[in-house]
């Protein structure tokens, strides 16, 4: 794993901790853990939610085009996408 989604994933992590911890308002509902079903690329998911595959952009993630979808690759693309 190459040391840009080392450190993306930490990141995607630390922020994930962050808001599920130390929460003041009250909350009568917590949201879904979802089946990741697919890695579309450094910044895209999909996952199985209520029965449908939905495609997932995380937010704030910023990584490197691929070249799979037509689009110009960007250096290390491929890599982000694996």
């Amino acid at each position: 794993m190459s040391r840009a989604i080392r450190i993306s994933l930490t990141l995607v992590a630390a922020l994930v901790a962050a808001c599920s911890s130390g929460s003041t308002r009250a909350s009568s509902t917590t949201a879904p853990l979802v089946p990741v079903t697919k890695v579309t690329d450094g910044d895209t998911v999909h996952v199985t939610y209520l029965g449908r595959d939905e495609r997932v952009r995380l937010i704030g993630v910023d990584t490197p085009e691929v070249p799979w979808y037509g689009g110009k690759s960007e250096c290390y693309g491929v890599e982000a996408g694996r």
